[in-house]
């Protein structure tokens, strides 16, 4: 999916959750929501991210490490004694990304390094993920209004 898709479904996520937890300051966790929703993408070097952060790139595959579980458990852990909104808006983001890509054909590896890959039926860019962004939008404004 490309980082505006990423970004509309973790603002949607985002809205949603704190509609269900009380979120003393939105704005931050909505902030840190969309860091972490990019993060994934920073070992592609064409990414919005990963232009900022080119050597991952050269060590790493795109959709291996980055796109796994991994990452996102190990910081909720290591974070959640400091702050419980700040370790949810990091799950939320960063698994956000993941739940769409792995609707995509390419998919995703979620317990890298084993093979076992999930893969979706909508390609990057086309047209549902057009459809899904519009949705997105129109929800987020029904939510803000």
């Amino acid at each position: 999916m490309r980082y505006q898709t990423h970004v509309v479904f973790c603002i949607f996520l985002s809205l949603l959750v704190s509609r269900i937890i009380p979120i003393q300051n939105q704005v931050l966790f909505i902030i840190i929501s969309i860091f972490f929703t990019l993060l994934p993408d920073i070992d592609e070097s064409s990414s919005k991210i990963g232009r900022k952060v080119r050597p991952i790139s050269f060590f790493l595959k795109h959709r291996g490490f980055f796109h796994s579980l991994w990452i996102p458990l190990i910081l909720v852990f290591a974070l959640y004694p400091l702050s419980f909104e700040i370790s949810l808006a990091i799950f939320i983001g960063y698994f956000s990304h993941l739940i769409l890509d792995s609707f995509t054909k390419e998919g995703i590896r979620f317990v890298y390094p084993f093979r076992w890959r999930v893969r979706g039926f909508a390609k990057t860019g086309g047209l549902l993920e057009k459809i899904l962004f519009i949705v997105l939008v129109v929800l987020i404004m029904f939510m803000i209004l």
